[in-house]
């Protein structure tokens, strides 16, 4: 009865077991297989070792792991101790029952080192085969309890004692809740700044206990992020969402909040379009709908990325330049523009669609770094100068500068025929940056030029202060001088103002005969533009 026993719990806790089990002799691989297939769920025999690795490796590769491996030491093409030690490199948790007709201590310490602890001599007994069987399942066992144990407690926020995003995802599969809520507190770090992390963590609590009293669904209000919460339910979305912005308005938090209804399968994803429009639009609240989709626009930048990491991989960020004129119609200047060629599409990509995102990827840099080495070969064939756009950020990155720098001072004639060309946008904060980066270029006789003037930021008082050499027309306005009296009229006051504080002036977008005309009566200095040239790939 006791051996019945035994056999019975044995199945019990090896029926939802796999086995991988090696034994190159056919008659017991054969016996011993049947004794398997009666106590597991599933048993792969071989008598090769090599195949049945291949097998292990093919099923692992499918996510399908064997929860034991029972294999005899001594075999041709791979040894036990060949087999075990290539499982372990591919899962050290593995648990593998060795089985051997020979005591040999050397043969067994190299097995205990690999850290297998369970060993059948043959000839095996059954009595013997099973009871190392079950100490085997009762372990497995154990370790796929701990694990259940470590996922449940890898669900739990530690700071909140909130569910977190992984629960989040797999109650949103095993639930019919149908709305989803999710908050962010904007002004989190601010608070950190102020109070500091753990009194922040107090008042964090303290709010999430003052929603849990106030909202109908307690156990479903996730932490998503260090400073999102998401709540999903299925009772009345207004009402819900109400009794969650009563409680927000009374603390200190500032929030937007996305909501997503019957939208069971992209719940997420629909409730972040939300909030992302929220915040975007300074609002409070806001509702899922299709009109504010981002999901193509989502793809595309996917895209965009993949193509930027790409170029980057592959080097084929590379240059063009577009011919800057003087009054003669001669050639004095290249204006550098960055390319991104695909090889996967044979495709080539402008600027205005890689480079936000270059930004946002915090990948600039290097497409920068890339094409200016390029730059910096057909410098060394060409007497011209170049002239090169440079935005706040780069001004602001150290590592960019100082590359710049680094170039300058290893060849004293590239800096003398390098022009910046300062993209003056809304986004500059600090005119003493700017200052002090003039400053720190012109000792390698690198000519400055404000880029884009005339678009209504260009603070003035701040320009008359600068060292610029050349101001550059911003080509809206070049476009619209022959119709549009305000542009001609600004395009006029720019020249005025530049010739008096000895700054020259560069008109874009010349795209006709007549445009570039009336530039050259107005008295423009220099010239860009399809009229005189397209860009070129080769000077």
């Amino acid at each position: 009865m006791k051996e019945m026993c035994n056999i019975n719990e044995l199945i019990k806790l090896c029926e939802n077991l796999k086995v991988l089990y090696v034994e190159d002799d056919e008659k017991l691989n054969e016996v011993n297989t049947s004794i398997l297939n009666s106590i597991f769920k599933k048993v792969d025999a071989y008598t090769n070792s090599k195949k049945a690795f291949e097998k292990y490796v093919e099923e692992n590769n499918c996510n399908q792991t064997y929860d034991l491996v029972i294999s005899d030491i001594n075999m041709p093409y791979m040894s036990g101790i060949e087999l075990s030690k290539e499982i372990l490199k591919i899962n050290k948790k593995q648990m593998i029952l060795i089985i051997s007709a020979y005591n040999d201590s050397e043969k067994l310490e190299s097995l205990i080192e690999l850290g297998i602890k369970y060993f059948i001599q043959k000839p095996v007994s059954t009595d013997r085969f099973f009871e190392v069987l079950e100490k085997t399942a009762k372990e497995i066992h154990e370790k796929i309890d701990l694990e259940k144990t470590h996922l449940q407690l890898s669900e739990i926020d530690n700071i909140t004692k909130l569910k977190n995003i992984h629960a989040l995802h797999k109650d949103i599969k095993e639930t019919n809740h149908k709305n989803l809520l999710i908050i962010e507190l904007t002004n989190l770090e601010n608070i950190q700044s102020i109070y500091g992390i753990d009194k922040s963590d107090e008042i964090l609590k303290e709010l999430i206990d003052t929603i849990k009293n106030k909202i109908s669904e307690k156990n479903s209000l996730y932490r998503k992020g260090t400073n999102k919460f998401a709540y999903l339910f299925s009772q009345n979305l207004e009402k819900e969402k109400n009794n969650l912005i009563e409680k927000l308005d009374e603390s200190i938090f500032s929030y937007s909040i996305g909501a997503s209804c019957e939208q069971q399968e992209n719940l997420i994803s629909t409730a972040k379009m939300a909030l992302k429009y929220a915040k975007n639009h300074n609002q409070k609240y806001k509702i899922y709908t299709k009109e504010i989709d981002t999901k193509d626009n989502d793809l595309v930048n996917l895209k965009i990325k993949e193509v930027i990491s790409m170029a980057i991989k592959e080097n084929s960020v590379f240059p063009v330049y577009q011919p800057i004129y003087n009054r003669n119609k001669e050639i004095i200047k290249y204006e550098i523009l960055m390319r991104i060629k695909s090889n996967a599409e044979d495709k080539i990509y402008y600027p205005n669609e890689f480079i936000d995102i270059a930004i946002s990827i915090n990948e600039f840099d290097r497409l920068n770094f890339l094409m200016l080495e390029k730059v910096f070969k057909v410098m060394e064939k060409c007497d011209k100068k170049f002239s090169f756009n440079i935005s706040y950020e780069d001004i602001l990155s150290k590592t960019f500068c100082d590359y710049l720098e680094d170039k300058f001072i290893k060849d004293a004639s590239l800096g003398k025929r390098f022009v910046f060309e300062l993209l003056e946008t809304y986004e500059i904060e600090d005119y003493t940056i700017i200052d002090r980066f003039i400053k720190r270029f012109r000792k390698y006789g690198v000519s400055i030029a404000l880029d884009d003037f005339g678009t209504g930021y260009s603070n003035l008082s701040q320009i008359i202060n600068m060292d610029f050499d050349y101001v550059k027309i911003d080509g809206s306005l070049i476009k619209e001088i022959n119709y549009n009296y305000k542009s001609f009229a600004i395009v006029k006051a720019v020249i005025t103002f530049a010739k008096e504080t000895n700054i020259k002036t560069v008109a874009e977008f010349v795209l006709s005969e007549s445009i570039y005309e009336k530039l050259l009566k107005i008295g423009i200095d220099e010239f860009q533009g399809y009229y005189l040239s397209k860009p070129l790939e080769e000077i």
